[in-house]
């Protein structure tokens, strides 16, 4: 049921809901409810002459584009932008929905590019086999990453997943990143995916005495390295020349 006048129509075979959004009503749409009707795959090969269309593909999405009036230099006079974004996907199988591995909530939204963190996972059908992975994909749509958590199996069951969050393939990002997580219970066996973001490591100041009359000195710990581990770059400037000298310095206390 739709709250908000509506006008359907049918375009290739995809049926559209038209939803007009108006100042008066703060550019706003009410959706009580929504039926999802899902063709037999018969009824699609008859329509289209193929067969074995769509036979293993028990999930849809709902789609929501909105077009806004354009102006120069977006485009072209009466011209209109459109914006657009598709739901996650929404199990049509009884059956499937039973055997898929569903993500509820998580404890954790984010964390260090370094990981380590202990994530809870709540939902429902997780298995001794359960697997959590997390993914990035680029603008393309092409996997650019995918690392595969550990699983505590001693503090996990059926409704939980405890895991410790992996490094970030790239350590040295200077801005957030934002990636994807799921359950895998075996292959075509998987839970919708849920947002994880990577956080970059504060950069490190390290004190520098001048080891010369006149000579300044600033070291830096490289971005997403270790305080322990990593011997800071010196960077040094005198008479207008910089200079880069290796030093294992002291933390400011």
């Amino acid at each position: 049921m739709v709250g908000t006048a509506s006008h359907e129509s049918v375009q290739a075979g995809t049926k559209l809901l038209d939803i007009p959004l108006n100042p008066e009503n703060n550019m706003t749409a009410l959706i009580d409810c929504a039926g999802i009707l899902k063709l037999r795959n018969s009824d699609i090969e008859l329509r289209k002459g193929e067969t074995d269309v769509g036979r293993k593909n028990t999930r849809v999405r709902l789609v929501f584009r909105t077009h806004l009036p354009a102006a120069p230099p977006v485009a072209p006079s009466g011209r209109a932008l459109a914006l657009q974004v598709a739901s996650l996907p929404i199990e049509c199988s009884q059956r499937s929905a039973q055997e898929l591995p569903v993500i509820e909530s998580v404890n954790l939204t984010s964390c260090s590019v370094e990981g380590g963190e202990e994530l809870l996972l709540s939902g429902t059908n997780f298995l001794p086999i359960s697997r959590v992975l997390f993914m990035e994909r680029g603008s393309d749509g092409k996997l650019q990453w995918e690392e595969e958590a550990h699983v505590d199996q001693d503090n996990s069951n059926e409704c939980v997943l405890c895991v410790r969050v992996p490094a970030y393939s790239d350590l040295c990002i200077s801005r957030p990143v934002s990636v994807s997580l799921y359950v895998s219970n075996g292959k075509r066996k998987r839970s919708s995916t849920h947002c994880f973001k990577y956080l970059p490591v504060a950069k490190g100041i390290w004190a520098l005495p001048p080891w010369h009359r006149g000579m300044r000195g600033l070291g830096m710990l490289a971005p997403g390295r270790s305080l322990a581990s990593v011997c800071a770059v010196l960077v040094w400037a005198q008479n207008g020349q910089v200079g880069l000298h290796d030093s294992a310095l002291a933390p400011i206390p």
